[in-house]
């Protein structure tokens, strides 16, 4: 009894249950959009221009969104029409598709009718088929300004006048003026080649190169890098070193620089050499191996006093002017 009052009692409860839920939804279908249909239009503004005036052409395309439109032969010149310019297409959205614009603007040099011809456009869709397109542009007519009846009237003959020249006289006196100027320029021109080739035989030929001068070109890059400092004066007697002896080597022809201090002094007396450069250019290369090889570093008074000695020694053995140029 109890359990058929239980199964009673859920029957109750599950149908109050699916009454509470009430009717199933039911959904309405969206319609599709309807299909957008290609459609040309071209305008011609204005539609009777003046000569010469500016006509505006725009060609305007209807197309799907998923369609690309692209002008495969647009508005062409012609003997009595000039195309001024052509401007970029320009896409933009239209209810349920796009719209292609492409314009152009012309220029007609000839009354009466014009005709523009037509337009061949190609549509591409995304799975890479197409579909051409040619239209005709409406033609256009150029009015003319004469009232009905007018009629144009021949130019008036040129007015003579008693006692002018004959029309030749006055191109002959131009030409012959240009004549004369080419003339003068060209004697100007060639008289200033003349004077400057002149100059050029005549200047003095530069010195050549000797020991002296490249001994000084070095000694004075060291004073350039201004090594007169105590960090630097191994670098600065060093170089010191060298120059001297290699300008002695280049000059007296003998081989200084593998030679000594001390062979270096005697190699100098026996070859006959001053004295007084002989003293220098010991006691200068002394300090240098000094400083060298003994780190033994002078003040920098003496230092810069050492690269004057230098300069001393390279200019003591520079030979006269008449020995340093051969004849």
């Amino acid at each position: 009894m109890r359990r058929a009052a239980r199964h009673l009692l859920g029957a109750i409860v599950l149908l109050l249950a699916l009454g509470a839920r009430g009717p199933a939804p039911t959904y309405a279908q969206t319609p599709e959009a309807p299909a957008v249909p290609l459609r040309v239009t071209i305008s011609v503004e204005p539609e009777e221009p003046r000569l010469g005036e500016l006509v505006h052409v725009v060609v305007q395309v209807e197309h799907p969104s998923d369609r690309v439109v692209v002008l495969t032969r647009g508005v062409e010149r012609s003997a009595t029409l000039e195309v001024i310019a052509a401007a970029p297409p320009v896409t933009a959205p239209q209810g349920n598709g796009q719209t292609t614009s492409f314009s152009f603007t012309v220029q007609p040099f000839a009354l009466g009718g014009n005709d523009l011809g037509s337009v061949e456009l190609q549509v591409l869709a995304e799975d890479g088929s197409s579909e051409d397109l040619v239209a005709a542009i409406p033609p256009f007519s150029v009015p003319s300004t004469l009232g009905p009846g007018a009629a144009l009237r021949p130019l008036k003959p040129q007015a003579t006048v008693a006692g002018a020249p004959p029309a030749w006289v006055q191109p002959a006196i131009y030409a012959a003026v240009g004549v004369l100027v080419v003339a003068v320029g060209s004697a100007l021109v060639l008289q200033v080649r003349r004077r400057l080739a002149h100059r050029a035989s005549t200047a003095p030929l530069p010195l050549p190169a000797t020991a002296e001068d490249e001994a000084r070109r070095q000694l004075d890059a060291i004073r350039a890098r201004d090594l007169l400092t105590v960090p630097d004066l191994e670098t600065f007697y060093g170089q010191l070193s060298s120059i001297t002896r290699g300008y002695l080597e280049e000059r007296f022809d003998f081989r200084a620089t593998a030679l000594t201090r001390r062979e270096l002094e005697r190699r100098m007396a026996a070859e006959g050499l001053d004295r007084w450069q002989t003293r220098l250019v010991a006691g200068l290369l002394e300090r240098c191996d000094a400083a060298v090889y003994a780190r033994v570093y002078p003040p920098l008074a003496s230092a810069d006093h050492d690269l004057t000695v230098a300069y001393e020694i390279v200019e003591l053995a520079r030979p006269p002017l008449s020995e340093a140029v051969p004849a």
